[in-house]
């Protein structure tokens, strides 16, 4: 259908990303495959095998999400129990390990969180210098590791203006390191044929929320670690006459799911029209989702991408 490849998730509630992209690139020639990874889970000397092996194996189809924040209840699940900003100095010093044994294939480090000597990967990467790094986080920490270390800052489908001021913000502080980054928006799909179907679908979604729903979503988000969703969130609150943020940018979607906290609703010529407006803003990538994924998938390729 045209997608240039697939976000795969991590977290308790998922099947194992790394078990799942090795499955799926056996299957296909050209998706490629965009991998979770919390710091906190894996030795960096094993995640860089890990990777490795599978960008070979795949022929060069493996991109690396950096996830360091999320939900509390789901680290703490998984046995990570430090504080945010001391994971964020834990995933530098991890992505300092990773990245020195993808290009040289050694490395030696002592640090606060790792000790390392004489650690070795006889493989190289298919990619060079290496699979590309993505990562989210909008805390300062957050915004640090970005500029320091990832090619890709994703950031949710905010209205325009604060997408441009991010960015903005992001070249600033990568220019300090030497660094360039590009950028994308993670964004849901409400598009139909025309602006009145595409606005009785997020409706009909809506309306299937009872309000015990509505208020378990809104102490989900009150309680929520991640400074992106207490922002996106701050912008409606639960409140549901308050959440197109921004011209056809609704946060309902945000009350009945988790990922994506907006949603791009209108008919193709108007959804394109503001795919363009982040475009022209300095976003290169989409990451899209819409429900259910398949069938959605195809509607999106047709009304959107297609004729894009």
């Amino acid at each position: 259908m045209g997608y240039h490849g697939v976000l795969i998730p991590i977290g308790p509630m998922f099947e194992d990303p790394w078990v799942c992209a090795a499955a799926l690139a056996s299957q296909t020639v050209n998706l490629k495959y965009l991998i979770a990874l919390h710091p906190g889970s894996f030795p960096p000397a094993y995640a860089a095998r890990q990777v490795v092996s599978l960008d070979r194996l795949s022929s060069g189809r493996v991109m690396l999400n950096i996830v360091v924040g999320g939900n509390q209840n789901d680290l703490t699940s998984d046995g990570m129990y430090l504080a945010p900003d001391a994971r964020y100095r834990q995933a530098d010093e991890f992505l300092q390990i990773y990245k020195q044994l993808l290009t040289s294939g050694r490395a030696d480090f002592d640090g606060t969180y790792y000790r390392l000597k004489g650690a070795e990967l006889n493989f190289q990467p298919h990619q060079k210098p290496f699979p590309p790094l993505y990562s989210a986080g909008t805390s300062e920490a957050g915004l640090d590791l970005a500029a320091r270390h990832v090619d890709w800052y994703i950031m949710w489908a905010d209205p325009l203006d604060v997408v441009a001021k991010r960015i903005k913000d992001l070249r600033n502080r990568a220019r300090r390191y030497n660094r360039n980054l590009r950028f994308g928006i993670r964004v849901h799909f409400i598009v139909r044929e025309t602006a009145e179907l595409a606005w009785r679908e997020a409706d009909r979604l809506l309306s299937r929320l009872t309000e015990q729903e509505v208020q378990r979503a809104v102490h989900r988000f009150e309680t929520e670690e991640s400074n992106a969703q207490k922002i996106s969130f701050g912008m409606h609150r639960g409140e549901t006459d308050k959440l197109e943020i921004a011209p056809n940018l609704w946060t309902g979607v945000s009350l009945a799911r988790g990922g994506a906290l907006t949603a791009l609703v209108g008919g193709p010529d108007t959804v394109r029209k503001r795919l363009r407006e982040y475009q022209a803003a300095g976003v290169d990538l989409v990451i899209g989702s819409a429900t259910p994924h398949l069938e959605q998938a195809k509607v999106v390729q047709n009304l959107v991408i297609q004729p894009y």
